[in-house]
C-alpha cells in the first residue's frame, strides 16, 4: 500500500517552480543560532532576505533553500543541526501541518495526514509511506533534483521520529535509517537519536520502523478537530495553488527533463494534450516550448550548483547537455556568470529569464 503526497504549486510565490516553507528552515537556523551563528550574517551570506525567514507563512524557492542550508553546513560542518532542531519539537512549530497531525487519533492516522499535507512544508519533495504486514517505510525523494540536500532529509526524518514519540508518548524506535547522501561525521549522534543503525549512500532515503507502531493511540487526538483542521488544510492548499497554465507547463518540463526527455511531444503527452495543442497554447501565451525549457534549465542549474559536492559536469549531464562546455556557454547566456562562480557564490547572478532572477 502506498500513500503519495499532493504538490503545492509555487505559482502563488512568484515564478518559483518549487518552494519550501520557512518553518522547517527556521528550526535549523534556530539550532545554528544556539551554536553562536549570527542569523543576519547567515542570511546575507546565503542571499536570503532576513525578513523572509521571519514571516510565518513565508516560503523560499528551491535555490534560496539550498543556498541557506549549504551556508549553514559550511559554518557548522560537524554539527547535527537537524537533530538539535527537532529534539524538543512542538507540533505547533510546523504550523497548520503540525496542528493537523497533532489531532490524529493514531500514529498511522498522523502519518497519513503528514503525507497528505506534506506539501504545506515542502512542495519540491515527495513523502511516501509503504506498508506491509511487518514494516512501515517512510520515503523522501526530490521532485526537483537528483541531488538531495542532506540536512533537509535528516530534518524530515528526525521530525517524523520526534513527533512519533511526542504524539504517542511512547519510546518509538526505528529499525533502520537509510540516507542516500555520503556518511556524516556525526553518525553516532544519528544512531543514538533514531535508536537504530544508520546506512549512508543507500539507494533511497528511507526510515523503517515496525508497522505495529501505526496502531499506537494518540492520547490528545480528536476526531472532530482532525476533520475541521483537515478541511482547513485542504482549502488552504486549494486556494494557494491557482496554477496558471505556464506554471503547469514549467512543472511538467521539470519532471520530463529529469526523466531524460523534455521534448514538446513528451511534455504535451504528460499534460494530456497533443503537441500541436500545447504549441498553440504557448504561442497564445506569448512564449514557446524552447523558451520555457531554457527557463527551467536555468532554474534547475542554479539549484543543482548550490548543492555542495556536485560536479559541474554532472549538472550539465542531468540537464541534457552534451558536455560541460556547452552547458557553460548556455549558463553564461542565461545568467552572465559562469557555473563555477555561481556555485561558489562569487558573483551575483543576473538572469535574463524570470526563474533566474
Amino acid at each position: 500500500m502506498t500513500f503519495d503526497a499532493p504538490t503545492l504549486a509555487g505559482a502563488a510565490h512568484g515564478d518559483a517552480v518549487f518552494t519550501l516553507s520557512v518553518l522547517p528552515l527556521r528550526l535549523l537556523v534556530r539550532a545554528a543560532e544556539a551554536r553562536g551563528v549570527a542569523v543576519d550574517e547567515l542570511a546575507q551570506s546565503a542571499g536570503v532576505p532576513r525578513e523572509a525567514l521571519q514571516r510565518r507563512l513565508g516560503r523560499l524557492d528551491s535555490v534560496q533553500t539550498v543556498r541557506l542550508v549549504a551556508e549553514l553546513e559550511r559554518r557548522l560542518p560537524a554539527a547535527p543541526l537537524a537533530l538539535e532542531a527537532t529534539e524538543a519539537l512542538d507540533p505547533r512549530e510546523l504550523g497548520l501541518l503540525g496542528l493537523v497531525v497533532n489531532a490524529a487519533e493514531t500514529l498511522g492516522d498522523a502519518l497519513r495526514l503528514g503525507v497528505r499535507f506534506f506539501s504545506l512544508m515542502h512542495d519540491s519533495a515527495e513523502l511516501t509511506v509503504h506498508l506491509d504486514d511487518r514494516f512501515a517505510r517512510v520515503g523522501l525523494s526530490s521532485a526537483v533534483s537528483p541531488y538531495a540536500v542532506p540536512a533537509l532529509v535528516e530534518l524530515t526524518f528526525a521530525a517524523v521520529a520526534t513527533l512519533g514519540r511526542c504524539l504517542s508518548q511512547r519510546e518509538v524506535c526505528a529499525l533502520e535509517v537509510r540516507f542516500s547522501h555520503p556518511e556524516r561525521v556525526y553518525r553516532r549522534e544519528l544512531e543514538l537519536f533514531f535508536r537504530a543503525p544508520v546506512q549512508f549512500q543507500a539507494p533511497r532515503n528511507e526510515l523503517v520502523f515496525p508497522a505495529a507502531y501505526l496502531d499506537l493511540p494518540v492520547p490528545q487526538g480528536n476526531a472532530s478537530t482532525k476533520r475541521l483542521l483537515s478541511d482547513v488544510a485542504a482549502r488552504f492548499l486549494a486556494s494557494a495553488t491557482p496554477e496558471d497554465e505556464l506554471h503547469r507547463v514549467r512543472r511538467a518540463l521539470v519532471r520530463a527533463l529529469r526523466a531524460g526527455d523534455a521534448s514538446l511531444p513528451t511534455v504535451a503527452r504528460s499534460m494530456g494534450k497533443s503537441a500541436r495543442t500545447l504549441q498553440r497554447r504557448l504561442q497564445a501565451l506569448g512564449t514557446t516550448h524552447q523558451a520555457l525549457l531554457e527557463d527551467v534549465r536555468c532554474s534547475l542549474a542554479l539549484h543543482d550548483l548550490a548543492v555542495p559536492g556536485v560536479e559541474v559536469s554532472a549538472v550539465a549531464a542531468g540537464l541534457g547537455f552534451a558536455d560541460g562546455s556547452t552547458f557553460a556557454r548556455a549558463f553564461r547566456r542565461w545568467t552572465q556568470s559562469s557555473p563555477s562562480a555561481a556555485r561558489l557564490g562569487g558573483a551575483p547572478v543576473s538572469a535574463r529569464t524570470p526563474s533566474c532572477r
